[in-house]
């Protein structure tokens, strides 16, 4: 025997009551001795033996009551559920709806009727065929954790089924998402709300069997997020999950039911984006977009359109707006291709919004692809120059300088616009450049400071040098004989706090000069570190680790990082060459070239170890010095800049100068819904920050529209944001899908099985009524609290019937 609530037991406490009245009336009054009275005492003396008893059966029943009340409220039960009959048998199900995209394929004539629908309305079927103290529990899952309408089981009673059936039609908890899918993350959770159907919302002990429960997972059941190709679990500790907690400790049986297509095909843009790193004014780029065929069979006669500067979302969907190409395009199955791109000039610097559609098929959420091109009149380089010369190609920065201008055609000017100053000018250089940031413009704004082989730095030009990366901007330094190490350590690397990303050690290796009368001197070949890193990356094929290793280098400075990895090392030095040009060499065969941090919001400060001229190494006569440092200039101006191309699940933020500073501001969606900002001061900076979405409450906290919120931005498409303040230009930012989720290939319920290592029953959407009564097994415990009640009535009535006729013996 045990209680669900056995803290109720002390109101059995109670019968203290009645007893203590019973006591205290007998000691109520004092003996006055009354002539007038004896002989009815004499009476009364003679009835006592009765009386006293009469007292007593009552007293007795009305402890019983109040003892048999705790009792019930209580809720005493059998330790051990009992074996029940199909038709008798309590069901405990859980409903997993999946709420992905990829649910929104047409499986049906009608372009309503998708694979979430079918989802959804067999959801409605499992609930209206549940019965009087059945209970469920739903709850959709994509890739992220989502909240349930309810967070404990519901009772299944007439007026349950109702209110459930009306839930289902909200899309507040069960509409389909943009996101992908991962089943994965469902399963995982699923010990989470099992656990809830058991008594006390504790797993049962050691020998004693759980409460027989459903899982019903409605899904398209598609491989992406849960198994690869050879039907292995991506996740396998889920394997030991399922085994151990679903089905031994938690009693779960899995069924699932496959809503969507039989043989589901389908094409997605993957890519949108132009092949230029940074865009210019009036200069020509191509928009790029890739499409990739996920089905079994060939694909033709599709078509993919380009449009440039829509004015709204709603022309895109209507087809209202006129495209600025039209490309045909065949895809073979399972491949992915480049279609022909669009090629545009941009006659206005600021964003631009791009779009792309493939023609549809029966998932089209996929079939479009958004995109905002950052036009810049120009990128602004500073070069300091620490050894100038009057001499042609004698100075640190000749030979970058002329890199960096010269223009990519006869007829198209250079995008980079370098100015060479000295020390002494720098101070001043910054301040015309923080100027021209703060108003917005362009010509005078600097991106990158280059400070090439400058001996040191006074404590004034450090602070506003910081200053200067903290407004999002970068600062490149560059090694030769004039840097003094120790100033640099102590005023600009201070043991990891200050700008530089690592500390100065020594210099490795001499000259060039020194190189070219010693053919035993040491050199080394540069070698990519970061794979990972755009620039690094462009020098992974074979052609271009031709171009990375056939400069040498005679001396460079070696340098520590500082712990915790807040420094990358995109390109590295050593003396042997890994001839597998695929692999990346490990960090002990290499010593930093490159070294690269974050600093504040989105500025960035670089470390070349060696010199930009030919004093340290033969880089300057190569195709390399060309490649590398102009797509590292356009690199780093252009990661400087506010984030224009998020993804579903992503946040929009931005930062706002005081003179933009507005108190209504307000963002419009793809869905052409409009929603207020609040700009939030920057503690410590003269700036405001705005997100979209705001910052989100805790699952646990808050209402439920919030707390669906932290999922971030949901819709794809383009966004504006727009205020009443004339000094803040129109801001506009694109959402885009996660392509993978295109992929629909599916796993069987047999595949499921042997990859969880537990039984997985399938079944067809019109089976679903059947299996809730497919077999008997372990219904709920047996509660005795109706027993304990109905006495507890009669106890009451006989209480009250014999209060009655003793009082009128008494009369």
């Amino acid at each position: 025997m045990e209680f669900v609530n056995p803290f109720l037991m002390l109101g059995g406490l109670a019968i203290a009551a009645p007893i203590a009245i019973f006591l205290l009336s007998r000691f109520r009054y004092r003996t006055v001795e009354w002539a007038a009275l004896e002989f009815l005492l004499r009476a009364i003396k003679r009835q006592q033996r009765r009386l006293r008893l009469e007292n007593l059966i009552l007293l007795i029943i009305r402890c019983l009551i109040l003892i048999a009340f705790a009792v019930a409220l209580a809720r005493p039960r059998a330790v051990s559920p009992i074996e029940v009959s199909p038709d008798k048998k309590t069901q405990n199900v859980v409903i997993l709806l999946d709420t992905s995209y990829s649910m929104g394929y047409q499986v049906g004539s009608d372009v309503e009727e998708t694979a979430h629908e079918r989802a959804r309305n067999t959801a409605k079927e499992i609930v209206s065929a549940l019965k009087d103290g059945d209970r469920v529990l739903i709850r959709s899952f994509d890739e992220v954790a989502r909240i349930e309408a309810s967070t404990i089981p519901r009772n299944a009673n007439a007026a349950g089924r109702t209110e459930l059936l009306q839930e289902l039609d909200d899309d507040l908890f069960y509409g389909a998402r943009a996101r992908g899918t991962s089943l994965s993350l469902a399963l995982q959770q699923l010990p989470g709300m099992l656990v809830r159907f058991e008594p006390n919302g504790i797993k049962p002990p050691s020998g004693r069997k759980p409460l027989a429960k459903t899982v019903f997972v409605l899904t398209d059941a598609q491989r992406q997020g849960l198994l690869d190709e050879e039907g292995k679990l991506l996740e396998p500790k889920l394997s030991d999950l399922a085994k151990r907690e679903l089905e031994a400790e938690l009693g779960a049986t899995l069924v699932l039911i496959d809503c969507g297509a039989e043989q589901p095909r389908n094409l997605s843009v993957t890519r949108l984006g132009t092949r230029e790193a940074v865009v210019g004014e009036n200069l020509p780029c191509h928009i790029e977009a890739r499409v990739k065929n996920y089905a079994n069979e060939d694909i033709g006669d599709l078509t993919l359109k380009y449009y440039v500067d829509v004015d709204e979302a709603v022309d895109l969907e209507g087809g209202d707006a006129e495209p600025q190409k039209i490309v045909s395009l065949t895809v073979a199955a399972g491949e992915e291709v480049l279609a022909e791109p669009l090629t545009y000039q941009f006659s206005t610097p600021g964003l631009h919004r791009v779009a792309v559609h493939l023609s549809s098929d029966a998932l089209t959420l996929d079939n479009w692809r958004h995109y905002v091109v950052d036009v810049r009149k120009s990128v602004r380089v500073l070069l300091v120059d620490g050894e100038p010369s009057s001499q042609d190609w004698e100075g640190e920065t000749d030979f970058l300088y002329e890199i960096l201008n010269l223009s990519v055609a006869d007829d198209v000017p250079s995008l980079i616009h370098t100015e060479v100053c000295s020390e002494s000018e720098l101070p001043q250089k910054l301040a015309e450049g923080q100027a021209g940031e703060a108003a917005g413009d362009d010509q005078n704004d600097l991106d990158i400071v280059i400070l090439a082989n400058v001996p040191s730095l006074t404590p004034e030009d450090v602070s506003q040098l910081e200053d200067f990366v903290r407004l999002g901007r970068t600062v490149i330094f560059t090694m030769g004989a004039r840097v003094d190490a120790k100033a640099y350590n102590e005023f600009m690397f201070r043991d990891g706090r200050g700008l530089l990303p690592a500390e100065l050690m020594r210099v490795v290796g001499g000259t060039s000069a020194a190189a070219s009368l010693d053919e035993d001197a040491p050199a080394w070949v540069m070698n990519v570190g970061d794979r990972e890193h755009p620039v690094a990356g462009l020098f992974t094929t074979d052609d271009m680790v031709t171009h990375l290793r056939d400069p040498s280098i005679f001396g460079f400075y070696e340098v520590k990082l500082p712990e915790g990895g807040a420094s990358s090392v995109p390109l590295r030095v050593n003396q042997t060459v890994d001839d597998n040009v695929g692999a990346a060499p490990p960090e002990e065969q290499g010593l930093p070239l490159l070294v690269e941090r974050r600093f504040g919001r989105r500025g960035r400060v670089a470390l070349w170890l060696t010199t930009v001229d030919a004093d340290w190494n033969r880089i300057v006569p190569y195709v390399f010095n060309f490649i590398f440092w102009r797509e590292y200039v356009l690199h780093l101006a252009q990661e400087a800049r506010p984030e224009h191309n998020l993804r579903v699940g992503g946040q929009y933020v931005s930062f706002l100068r005081l003179e933009e500073f507005a108190s209504k501001l307000k963002v419009k969606t793809p869905l052409d819904e409009e929603v207020a900002l609040v700009p939030e001061k920057v503690e410590g900076e003269e700036f405001y920050r705005l997100t979209y979405p705001r910052e989100h409450l805790d699952v646990e906290g808050g209402d439920d529209a919030e707390a669906l919120n932290r999922d971030g931005l949901p819709d794809p498409g383009f966004y504006s944001v727009s205020s009443t303040n004339e000094k803040f230009q129109t801001d506009y930012f694109a959402v885009t899908l996660d392509p993978t989720e295109g992929n629909l290939a599916k796993f069987s319920g047999q595949e499921l099985s042997e990859a969880l290592g537990i039984k997985v029953r399938e079944i067809q959407t019109a089976d679903v009524v059947n299996s809730l009564t497919a077999d008997g097994g372990v219904g709920g415990q047996r509660e005795y609290w109706p027993e304990i009640l109905a006495l507890v009535l009669a106890l009451l009535v006989t209480e009250s019937i014999l209060a009655a006729v003793f009082g009128r013996r008494r009369r």
